[in-house]
């Protein structure tokens, strides 16, 4: 069997223009879906560059609970002037979460990014994606969104396929933690409905959500406890959430 070679496309050979050609790409419906997938967050589209004070941010958004969402593209390597904006942009809003879409990824910039995830006292919650496109001879030309940072209270376990995943989340603002599967094939959501109550018996208090439109549906399950009342408890609940989840709904989907 002949295989192909997989090859770098440069990004200005498709999007000659950030805000007239990348913008309005990735704010179209089945693009934003993408991205949505790469975090495990449903973004919903507002508006495009939209005004802040002398600036306009290039997408506003929110997500299926109503957070604010901005999202900063830049075509080029990260720079201050972006970051800042990134910055400016998410306090103009008071978006909850900023997401900065990148050709590529200086380490500075990377270091800055961790560091206000980490330090922040402030709801936002930042990520840092990598953007590409690749093709195989003359094939149709793909993009493929790749997390470079991502919120310290955010952490996404790959269990084997792009269409699932395992997401532990940690709401500083009311102190609290869960472990939830996010699922982005209807079909598998449907399949995993089918035994739900087998599943419930196995992972009790679980909360299913489904929405038809919606583009990830998710299942959760809530810490019932304030996390700061005993640190190395929550930590043993999520751990054995997180292996709980793998073991029941990988059982489930492979049936």
């Amino acid at each position: 069997m002949e295989l192909g070679i997989l090859e770098n496309v440069e990004l200005r050979e498709i999007w000659k223009h950030e805000a007239l050609d990348f913008t309005k790409w990735l704010a179209k419906k089945e693009n934003i879906a993408l991205l949505s997938k790469e975090i495990g967050i449903d973004i919903e589209v507002i508006n495009t560059e939209m005004s802040v004070g002398r600036y306009n941010v290039d997408i506003y958004a929110k997500d299926s609970n109503n957070k604010k969402i901005i999202i900063e593209n830049q075509l080029e390597n990260t720079n201050h002037d972006h970051l800042g904006k990134v910055i400016v942009y998410s306090a103009g809003l008071d978006a909850d979460i900023a997401i900065w879409v990148v050709k590529d990824v200086n380490e500075e910039h990377k270091q800055a990014v961790e560091w206000l995830n980490e330090n922040s006292f402030e709801k936002i919650n930042i990520f840092l994606i990598k953007i590409e496109l690749w093709k195989i001879g003359n094939s149709r030309i793909a993009p493929k969104f790749q997390i470079i940072c991502q919120p310290n209270n955010w952490y996404n376990i790959s269990i084997g396929s792009s269409d699932y995943k395992i997401c532990l989340i940690y709401n500083i603002s009311v102190d609290s933690l869960k472990c939830q599967l996010e699922v982005s094939n209807k079909d598998i959501f449907k399949k995993l409905e089918q035994y739900r109550n087998e599943i419930d018996m196995e992972i009790s208090n679980l909360e299913w959500n489904y929405l038809e439109e919606r583009k990830t549906d998710k299942i959760i399950l809530n810490y019932d406890n304030k996390v700061s009342n005993d640190i190395d408890n929550a930590y043993a609940w999520l751990l054995n959430s997180a292996n709980k989840f793998k073991d029941v709904f990988l059982k489930n989907i492979h049936k």
